[in-house]
């Protein structure tokens, strides 16, 4: 079983299938598309091109960032995915300026558990 992890390609589609999958409130297209518009950062994983796990980063956009919505199918629990879904891809560079405020830097939760990184 090979997963693959992706940035910020989580369909609203998905988005509501793990969230239902996992015991949480359906939620209406319009607020899954608006939810999925104005958060910073999500990832994905895949397994045979079906979305297994996912895992969102929300915030202010100015000074708090946190991590929102994660999610794995209960077949595909217990094999590190939502784990993993915490820290790949690598945050990269242009990752960071996306969730840095104009003029502030943010912090990147990295790969090794509290690593810190700041952009």
């Amino acid at each position: 079983m090979k997963i693959q992890y992706r940035e910020n390609c989580l369909s609203p589609e998905d988005f509501i299938r793990l969230r239902i999958a996992v015991g949480r409130v359906a939620i209406p297209l319009p607020q899954a598309e608006a939810a999925l518009r104005t958060g910073l950062f999500s990832v994905t994983a895949f397994c045979e091109g079906k979305a297994v796990g996912m895992g969102r980063l929300v915030g202010d956009g100015a000074m708090y960032w946190y991590i929102q919505d994660m999610a794995v199918l209960p077949e595909y629990q217990g094999r590190g995915i939502g784990k993993a879904a915490r820290s790949s891809p690598e945050p990269s560079l242009d990752t960071g300026r996306r969730l840095q405020s104009r003029d502030r830097p943010c912090i990147v939760i990295g790969r090794q558990e509290n690593e810190k990184q700041e952009i």
